[in-house]
């Protein structure tokens, strides 16, 4: 089978516009080839190096056959994301205004899986400036069994700049207020640490490094449902000895453990009343 899409585009009535897709594919009964594959839409770009595909195929009774050892892997060359172009997307709700301001994001990945998980290897996001930067490679598994897929993200450097951290609070404030005194003192924001999700049920642990000083988060939530259908936690608030401190909100459970400089920055967290800040 050869396919050539040379360009395809079209513009929605809720303002959904695509500009072009192109790609070739190539394929028979053991491997395939996903070639010169670019999506673009007015602010965003996504091009991939060539994506390989291998499988086998095995014949039946009936005449059919069916595929089975499938296997598949490549890499984004580029990749640049804007919010302003998923405006149709998201709830009237939200402001347009406020997705157009977010800035482009670039992403560089590489991909490799089958019909059992998905390994996301070096995968890296980032404004332009590098004021915000993510790399975080992610695991996905048990595809075949909704009950028992895991999703798992390695946190090896989420990195915030104080130019960072004042774009975060401007967007996360209707009115816009200066940067708070907190995020002032915080300086470059550093973490590490690990993120896992299955059927409801989310782990964290991670390690907050600032100017302040560093802090360690452990965090669990597994919802369960009681008789008038709202969710609360399976897991009991527990008070940890004097070089930490537990703190539950809305069935989320933090221990840190820290330096007291940093660690009085995570109150807010302890009152339900309280917005808490960025951390």
């Amino acid at each position: 089978m050869n396919l050539n899409v040379k360009k395809f585009s079209f513009e929605e009535h809720s303002g959904l516009q695509l500009k072009q897709l192109s790609f070739k594919i190539t394929a028979n009964r053991e491997k395939a080839q996903l070639d010169h594959f670019t999506i673009e839409l007015p602010h965003s770009r996504l091009a991939l190096h060539p994506v390989t595909m291998s499988y086998r195929h095995i014949k039946e009774g009936n005449g059919k056959g069916r595929y089975q050892d499938f296997t598949f892997q490549g890499s984004i060359e580029q990749g640049t994301f804007s919010f302003a172009d998923f405006i149709p997307f998201y709830p009237k709700s939200v402001q347009n205004h406020v997705l157009e301001e977010l800035p482009t994001l670039a992403a560089e990945a590489q991909f490799s899986g089958n019909l059992k998980q998905i390994l996301i290897d070096q995968f890296a996001l980032y404004t332009p400036d590098r004021s915000m930067v993510l790399e975080a490679p992610l695991t996905i598994r048990h595809l075949e069994n909704p009950a028992q897929r895991t999703i798992k993200a390695d946190i090896r450097n989420l990195r915030i700049t104080p130019a960072g951290l004042k774009q975060l609070s401007e967007w996360t404030s209707n009115d816009k207020i200066p940067i708070s005194p907190y995020l002032q003192a915080i300086g470059t924001l550093e973490v590490t640490g690990a993120l896992s999700y299955r059927s409801q049920y989310l782990k964290s642990h991670l390690n907050l490094h600032t100017d302040l000083g560093s802090l360690a988060l452990f965090g669990s939530f597994s919802p369960k449902r009681n008789r008038s259908g709202s969710a609360y936690s399976r897991i009991p608030t527990r008070q940890t000895d004097g070089t930490g401190r537990a703190i539950r909100r809305n069935g989320f459970r933090l221990i840190g453990q820290g330096t007291p400089a940093l660690r009085c920055l995570s109150r807010p967290f302890a009152s339900r009343n309280h917005r808490s800040p960025v951390l």
